[in-house]
């Protein structure tokens, strides 16, 4: 059974924990009169991919997008995994 406690750092070591949001854009390049892409570019706007993550710096241990999560308020937490 697995359940999810509140963080403030690693479970595993006590460590910093980084969390990443992964978001996505694309670089919209216009076609020259010459009929070749421009060397300048636009950033679109960015979109969420939906997907967080997160990184132990100490003892290198990472957590997926199904063991970690952020509240909106910014609390975090970690999906602790017990013996099925």
């Amino acid at each position: 059974m697995s359940e999810w406690k509140y963080v403030t750092c690693c479970p595993h070591c006590g460590g910093e924990l980084i969390i990443s949001d992964h978001y996505a854009f694309t670089r919209d390049y216009r076609i020259t009169k010459r009929g070749v892409l421009s060397k300048r570019s636009k950033r679109s706007s960015d979109g969420s991919m939906d997907c967080t993550t997160g990184y132990c710096l100490s003892c290198n241990t990472g957590f997926d997008e199904d063991e970690i999560a952020v509240e909106a308020d910014g609390t975090v937490w970690v999906r602790e995994k017990g013996c099925d």
